[in-house]
């Protein structure tokens, strides 16, 4: 296979990885935030979880694959339409 055909069907998959990770992730915006203690044996704190996700998704990881030549941001704007959309 050539780099073009390998990048665009990898382009293509990180729309399905992407939306796994927002089904994943997205229950944590319902959870309250952790108690101090709680959080200090590591339990999940609801919305810092979420934003801590989105952070690393647009500070590293699309721009990261971006740099290896995929279409991570368009892939994650798709991944982000069908979760709202219900797609």
């Amino acid at each position: 296979m050539c780099r073009v055909h390998g990048v665009a069907r990898g382009s293509a998959y990180l729309v399905v990885a992407f939306a796994h990770q927002l089904d994943f992730h997205a229950p944590f915006l319902e959870l309250p935030p952790a108690s101090e203690l709680a959080a200090s044996y590591g339990a999940p704190c609801g919305p810092s979880n979420w934003r801590c996700f989105v952070d690393t998704m647009l500070e590293v990881t699309i721009p990261g694959l971006e740099r290896h030549g995929l279409a991570a941001h368009d892939a994650w704007l798709e991944a982000l339409q069908q979760r709202l959309h219900g797609a």
